[in-house]
């Protein structure tokens, strides 16, 4: 499985600069959001809700995993939810 850097870099239609924005952006948002992210507690927004919950998770994200976020999906009730 190639690492998402090699992906970046192989796709013709970027161009150089096109790489080195996206690295930076990675970075930047590891470096701000990830604290942020550290932080949170799902079991303190409640697990009733009135409105539609979607989860989009990525599967293979390094930073932030699926599990705690599968058992809060269990644990709601609302309308609709979906874990995606």
């Amino acid at each position: 499985m190639p690492t998402l850097l090699t992906a970046v870099v192989s796709v013709p239609e970027y161009l150089l600069g096109d790489d080195v924005g996206f690295i930076r952006g990675m970075n930047s948002s590891a470096e701000i959001l990830l604290p942020q992210i550290m932080q949170v507690e799902l079991s303190k927004l409640g697990t009733k809700f009135e409105v539609p919950v979607l989860f989009l998770e990525g599967r293979h994200d390094p930073f932030c995993r699926p599990e705690p976020v599968e058992e809060y999906e269990q644990a709601i009730e609302g309308p609709r939810k979906e874990m995606v």
